[in-house]
């Protein structure tokens, strides 16, 4: 008997850090150079796969502001994966070719790929606006792409010392620069309370992201003790301001009573107003609201609605639940054909729970051709996120011979996998086959 299909996650999607912090590789830096130029007919990517780089940039400006490092650099390598097979494609029109090349661009900085910065680097100076400004984005980005901006971080201390001189002399946006580099250790050392400080001095002069990343270090209690309320207090601020980041995370406060009695009301209130400003994390978070009638009243059209916002925006998340809200029907017509669709979408940017219904629909031809051996793919790829019942779909399929050779040795290996995650039906499983769990 399979796993029934799990639907959706309820988690909120809290704005974190928005500094951009490059995580480090231990991979050894292989050499590589740009493919030499070639004039050859330039032709558009399919749909497809220019849906998936758009997809993908978006996922990078979230995955931009996780605080967890290793998550950051798990999620980046993922997407880095899916765009690699598209890197050496020189037929795509300038604009195409721009957006790919910049996408592999914040995936090789945000996974700390060494192997692959030496090409990106290189193709995104190859495709960057002949006459840019000195500051222009490609030029900066090229610039982080190298494998010595990625092996050497502390490279970054010029930048560091002139956006000290710039800060000290009241320049409010070096002084937000120059505790973002402090928060994430670019060019000087790593220290929370340095960055804290900074923080607070260019919140103290009206700058709005300054204080909503006060609002982040007061919740985790980095570089300043944890005080949930002076959190709240300094997401209200931004907040007011216009910082829809602010706004979200001061949703999420009311929504679960941290720093603020809990109040549905305002929650839903804050969000409609992240919302507005173009925060996906508070459009995901508002159709969680009306999808689970949350302190507010039940509304899956509306829910299904706000999903759809969050997904347009690349929003793993939001993907995946407007797949569930299609698989049954929620809000939307039933529609196994688009449920597929966004759980693909949400699978390709590594949503675990995506990977494993869209086996689960190959398993079963709901929506995709039935496909055995698709199915295995697609599980396996949520085996490799973690997911457990996907381990257990595995050793079934392996158990009974279903796309795969039978073979009760290797279905024994999937269910100790998934047993060892402590999935309670796997230990069952394999003490139905007089296997006791490791």
């Amino acid at each position: 008997m399979r796993t029934t299909i799990i639907h959706r996650a309820a988690a909120l999607a809290v704005a974190a850090s928005a500094s951009l912090a490059v995580a480090q590789s231990e991979q050894p830096a292989a050499l590589q150079e740009a493919p030499p130029a070639k004039e050859q007919a330039r032709t558009a990517p399919p749909p497809e796969v220019a849906e998936m780089v758009r997809n993908a940039a978006a996922a990078l400006d979230e995955i931009g502001e996780l605080e967890d490092r290793a998550e950051r650099t798990r999620r980046a390598s993922a997407i880095l994966a899916r765009l690699r097979p598209h890197l050496g494609d020189l037929s795509w029109p300038d604009a195409s070719a721009t957006d790919l090349w910049h996408a592999a661009g914040w995936a090789v900085v945000h996974a700390g790929n060494r192997e692959l910065a030496p090409l990106v680097a290189a193709m995104i100076q190859r495709t960057a606006p002949p006459a840019g400004p000195p500051g222009d984005p490609s030029k900066a980005l090229a610039a982080m792409t190298t494998p010595e901006a990625i092996a050497k971080q502390g490279e970054n201390r010029d930048i560091a010392r002139q956006e000290h001189a710039a800060a000290l002399a009241g320049d409010v946006e070096q002084m937000v620069n120059l505790a973002i580099s402090y928060d994430d250790g670019l060019g000087v050392p790593l220290d929370d309370e340095a960055a804290a400080w900074w923080y607070r001095k260019a919140a103290d002069l009206g700058d709005a992201h300054a204080m909503y990343c006060l609002g982040v270090m007061s919740d985790m209690g980095e570089g300043v003790e944890q005080d949930y309320a002076a959190g709240a207090a300094w997401y209200r601020k931004a907040a007011e301001l216009g910082h829809a980041g602010a706004a979200n995370n001061l949703g999420v406060c009311y929504d679960i009573g941290e720093g603020v009695e809990v109040d549905k009301t305002e929650a839903e209130r804050w969000y409609l107003i992240g919302s507005a400003g173009g925060d996906a994390r508070a459009m995901y978070n508002l159709a969680v609201l009306y999808d689970w009638g949350d302190g507010v009243e039940q509304d899956h059209a509306q829910a299904a609605e706000w999903y759809r916002h969050a997904a347009n925006q690349g929003h793993a998340r939001a993907m995946f639940a407007l797949g569930s809200c299609y698989d049954l029907g929620e809000g939307v017509e039933h529609d196994p054909t688009a449920a597929a669709d966004w759980y693909r979408k949400a699978a390709e940017l590594g949503h675990a729970d995506a990977a494993f219904n869209l086996g689960y629909c190959y398993e079963l031809g709901e929506g995709v051709p039935e496909d055995a051996a698709r199915a295995i793919e697609w599980y396996g790829r949520a085996a490799d996120l973690g997911s457990s019942d996907a381990m257990i779909n595995l050793g079934i399929m392996h158990e009974y011979g279903e796309g795969v050779e039978r073979s009760t040795p290797r279905a024994i290996e999937w269910y100790q996998r998934a047993a060892d995650l402590d999935n309670a039906r796997a230990i069952e499983i394999l003490r139905d086959l007089g296997v006791e769990p490791n």
